[in-house]
């Protein structure tokens, strides 16, 4: 009954796994086993760490979509190498260098074309995503990538996210800040 309220509030795939493993009543094990599914099925999964694990791309998000507020791209760039386990509510072990701005193709591959104001869809990739539905403190702006443009390096790729489309700005402008580790 103890490991059932453990994965009841952790709310994961693997406190559910864990439940499971162990020697879990029966009355748990097929609500265990039904909660499992439904997680194994989203698009985004809370790891429960301040991270959120994107399961299209293999991307790990910070949960806190505005941890830095806005910034220049250079600096945006720094919060972003600069960010590890204890800030930003973060508990996942992370260290200084595995966090980066996501690029122009991983910002695209983010966005769901079938929402808007933002374009981003809830955990379950099957509606829109409200405050506090996987993310947290999403912005209806622009939000820096690291990819510079090509023609012109003083620019940067930005996401907006109201629409989800991507547009070029200059670095000195103030965006704000969402970073990712890991791909595939």
């Amino acid at each position: 009954e103890k490991a059932w309220q453990n994965a009841c509030e952790q709310d994961t795939p693997e406190a559910y796994q864990t439940c499971l493993d162990g020697n879990t009543l029966k009355e748990y094990a097929d609500e265990a086993i039904k909660r499992l599914q439904t997680l194994q099925q989203q698009r985004y999964t809370d790891n429960g760490d301040g991270t959120v694990t994107d399961k299209k791309t293999g991307l790990i998000w910070l949960k806190k979509a505005n941890a830095f507020g806005s910034q220049d791209w250079k600096t945006a760039m720094q919060c972003a190498a600069n960010l590890a386990h204890g800030q930003c509510g973060l508990s996942d072990g992370s260290k200084a260098g595995d966090w980066r701005l996501p690029t122009k193709d991983e910002w695209e591959a983010m966005m769901d074309e079938r929402y808007n104001k933002p374009a981003l869809s809830n955990a379950a990739g099957t509606e829109p995503w409200k405050e506090g539905d996987v993310f947290l403190g999403v912005q209806s702006s622009w939000y820096w990538s690291s990819t510079s443009y090509k023609d012109n390096t003083s620019l940067a790729w930005t996401m907006y996210i109201d629409n989800g489309r991507m547009y070029s700005y200059g670095k000195t402008f103030t965006y704000y800040v969402w970073t990712v580790r890991g791909g595939h």
